[in-house]
């Protein structure tokens, strides 16, 4: 269960927590305050957390996880963090010409709200 230490680490969740606190209108709005060019500090808080959950769907792709139990300990969280950031991600995958940018993120959200029952409950 090193995955669910690393999970609720206090820097992960610190992390977490600042990147849901960021606001944003479009790509481009989010480029200017937040990208690698402006902050390497602010652009590497969104790769832990991106990178994380991508890393989730990896395994759980590959039939190393359990949907189930990723749903039960940490469902909630991937799917308010996917909602956030899911309109950014469509617009980078167009602007970079790349559809795979955090698929296996966007994957992890789709198999939990399956897991559900195709209901979104984040309480």
């Amino acid at each position: 269960m090193q995955i669910y230490r690393s999970f609720y680490d206090p820097e992960f969740m610190k992390i977490y927590f600042q990147n849901m606190s960021r606001e944003w209108n479009d790509y481009d709005d989010f480029m200017r305050k937040y990208s690698r060019g402006v902050s390497i500090d602010e652009w590497t808080k969104s790769v832990v957390t991106g990178g994380y959950f991508e890393g989730i769907g990896v395994l759980l792709e590959e039939e190393l996880l359990d949907i189930t139990k990723v749903e039960k300990l940490m469902g909630s969280i991937i799917i308010n963090y996917w909602e956030k950031i899911q309109p950014l991600i469509y617009e980078m995958r167009e602007k970079w010409k790349n559809p795979l940018v955090w698929l296996y993120f966007e994957n992890l959200y789709n198999a939990i709200i399956e897991a559900r029952g195709g209901v979104i409950k984040t309480s």
